[in-house]
C-alpha cells in the first residue's frame, strides 16, 4: 500500500427541501474534492436532513478510499455528523449517541468507511464556508 496518496481534503453538505410542517422531503447531498475542485450532487429521494448529511459523508469516503487516499480531512457544517463521529468514535465518551435508528446504519457504514484511512479528521465549519454548500 505504498501508492497512497497522503491526504485527501473535503467538504460535504446535505439539505432537504420541504415545508416547514414536515420532517423530510426532497433531499440531495453534495461534496468537494478540494484536490479537483469539481462539485458532484447526488439527489435521494425523500429523506431527512440528517439522512443527506451522512449520505454526503459516505460519498466522500467512498471517493477518497477510490482515490487512494492514506489520510482524510472532512469540513461540514452539520453539527450532528460533527458531534456524534467524534464523541463516539474519538473520545468515546457516550456524548451524541446515535439514537435514532434511521441513522444506526449509516454512521456504521462511516464508522467502517473511517477505519480504512490511517488518520482522518472531521472539522466542524460554519454554512458560509462550507464550498459544497448546497443552499
Amino acid at each position: 500500500m505504498t501508492d497512497l496518496i497522503k491526504e485527501g481534503i473535503y467538504h460535504i453538505d446535505g439539505a432537504v427541501s420541504k415545508k416547514p410542517e414536515d420532517s423530510d422531503g426532497p433531499a440531495r447531498c453534495s461534496f468537494i474534492d478540494l484536490a479537483d475542485g469539481e462539485k458532484k450532487v447526488f439527489y435521494l429521494g425523500v429523506q431527512t436532513i440528517s439522512v443527506a448529511e451522512y449520505f454526503a459523508l459516505i460519498i466522500a469516503l467512498s471517493d477518497a478510499i477510490r482515490k487512494r487516499y492514506g489520510s482524510i480531512k472532512i469540513y461540514t457544517d452539520s453539527q450532528l455528523v460533527y458531534e456524534q463521529i467524534n464523541h463516539n468514535l474519538i473520545h468515546k465518551d457516550g456524548k451524541w449517541k446515535v439514537k435514532a435508528e434511521h441513522l444506526k446504519g449509516l454512521f456504521l457504514v462511516a464508522e467502517n468507511l473511517l477505519d480504512l484511512f490511517f488518520d482522518w479528521e472531521i472539522i466542524k465549519i460554519r454554512s458560509n464556508e462550507n464550498k459544497a454548500d448546497l443552499k
